[in-house]
């Protein structure tokens, strides 16, 4: 865990999981300011965020316990 390759996937996946959060902030803030069109594309992309930060985090996870088995 100390690897500076997993300090950037773990900072990289935090980093993911925030951007995901305050995109779904904005969409409960601004409900009724946006469009239909422009509440997809905000929800799209916290989804994709959130993806993204599962991804980063199960190869942080994988690279781990890789190292610690040998």
């Amino acid at each position: 865990m100390k690897e500076k390759a997993n300090r950037r996937l773990r900072n990289a996946s935090f980093i993911a999981i925030g951007i995901s959060i305050m995109l779904m902030l904005v969409k409960i803030i601004w409900w009724d300011a946006v469009s239909g069109r422009m509440f997809l594309l905000i929800r799209g992309f916290a989804g994709l965020f959130a993806l993204i930060s599962v991804v980063l985090y199960c190869i942080m996870f994988y690279r781990v316990n890789k190292s610690a088995l040998k």
